[in-house]
């Protein structure tokens, strides 16, 4: 039998925005709340809310560790993900970061991230 793998949790979201095209970074990190399970990652405004603000195909996500210094992170220990979507008439490349609170926590979700993958 296969084990339900999975995490939630609160962590510090932050998307890489461009601004005219310019590839400037945007916006501040804001606390949300994931889910990750086998299919997807979902965001939440917070913990009580019950229908996602963003929603991603885990298969679709490359995960990396590390957040870039520039970006000013409240902590250093986090993840930044990249999302490449598939479609033929209009591929797209999203990224963004995620901070978490300890260096165990953020070990927790990347092996997640990839046991999953």
């Amino acid at each position: 039998t296969k084990v339900d793998v999975s995490k939630h949790g609160m962590m510090k979201f932050r998307e890489e925005r461009s601004i005219l095209g310019l590839g400037l970074p945007t916006g501040n990190f804001h606390d949300r709340f994931f889910i990750l399970n086998v299919t997807s990652l979902r965001m939440y405004k917070d913990v009580r809310s019950h229908r996602p603000e963003r929603e991603w195909v885990v298969k679709n996500l490359k995960i990396y560790l590390g957040i870039k210094k520039k970006l000013r992170p409240p902590t250093c220990w986090g993840l930044t993900v990249v999302y490449d979507s598939k479609k033929q008439e209009k591929p797209e490349r999203h990224q963004w970061y995620l901070c978490c609170e300890t260096q165990s926590e953020m070990r927790e979700w990347y092996a997640t991230f990839l046991s999953i993958q």
